[in-house]
């Protein structure tokens, strides 16, 4: 008899890690470092800083709509092996549907 582990603790974890890098990537003081920029005080270190930061927001959209895909895959696969193992052990605890 063959055993397959699916490790759904760890697709939970992966769900909520990712989850939680979103939040990260959306919070208010990720977002807010144009103000940080500005006090630089190199115009060029500046331009350089802000057109790092239009860039990376051009790039967190695209990351964090990936991420939401993931984090949503991850927790659907960890569902349908959670609901697979509960039919199984139905099932052997109640074959063909015997009554006790």
């Amino acid at each position: 008899m063959s055993v397959i582990d699916v490790p759904g603790g760890e697709l939970e974890r992966v769900h909520d890690l990712l989850r939680r890098t979103k939040e990260l990537m959306d919070s208010a003081s990720i977002r807010s470092m144009g103000a940080v920029v500005d006090t630089l005080g190199q115009r060029e270190l500046e331009g350089a800083a802000r057109e790092f930061e239009k860039r990376w927001g051009d790039g967190r959209y695209v990351i964090a709509k990936d991420l939401d895909g993931v984090r949503d895959a991850a927790k659907a696969v960890a569902d349908a092996f959670r609901e697979t193992d509960e039919q199984t052990v139905a099932a052997l605890e109640n074959p063909a549907g015997a009554t006790s």
